[in-house]
């Protein structure tokens, strides 16, 4: 009797384990746009545009359109990095599909590791919409053995959740050259 019962979960677990596999793989199923993105628009002081590098992610649904670190204040030199205050990022929808969630993030970094903030969109996003996302960036730092010359201010779309899926777009980040 208990083998009998055993055999009844394990292939409820599998029917399920395998409704669910379908679902998810559907819901993360979409079409990207295969229009190039054009450059980001981005305002903000020289000493965070000069370092700023926006990921482009060509398999995510969502991109970065722009950002502005116009009240955003970054302080770098050799061993020691602080940053703090608000910056805004404009996200474009170029798939096919609603996204529910959108997570965007900014990280100050050098060539080994840093620090950051983001936000989730606070609305879905409509295919072709787009949106601004308000972040009230908090203070950071770092210190560490790197130069100023390695900070690199790195903008990126982190994930994206749809109903029984979260996709993480790629994230190449090209590394300063090191001494």
């Amino acid at each position: 009797m208990s083998t009998t019962l055993m055999s009844f979960v394990i292939a409820a677990v599998a029917l399920c384990t395998g409704t669910l596999n379908a679902l998810g793989e559907e819901d993360c199923a979409f079409t990207v746009s295969t229009r190039q993105r054009p450059q980001p628009a981005v305002t903000g002081p020289d000493d965070v545009i000069s370092r700023l590098l926006i990921l482009e992610q060509p398999d995510s649904p969502v991109f970065v359109a722009g950002a502005d670190f116009s009240g955003f204040q970054l302080n770098a030199s050799d061993g020691y990095v602080s940053y703090e205050g608000p910056y805004t990022v404009d996200i474009v929808n170029r798939s096919d599909k609603t996204v529910p969630a959108v997570h965007v993030v900014m990280r100050v970094r050098n060539a080994l590791a840093g620090g950051g903030n983001g936000r989730t969109l606070d609305r879905a996003l409509a295919p072709g919409e787009r949106a601004t996302i308000v972040v009230n960036g908090g203070p950071g730092r770092s210190t560490g053995s790197f130069t100023s010359d390695e900070v690199r201010v790195v903008v990126n779309v982190e994930v994206l959740r749809f109903d029984l899926c979260e996709y993480r777009p790629s994230q190449a980040i090209p590394l300063p050259r090191t001494r």
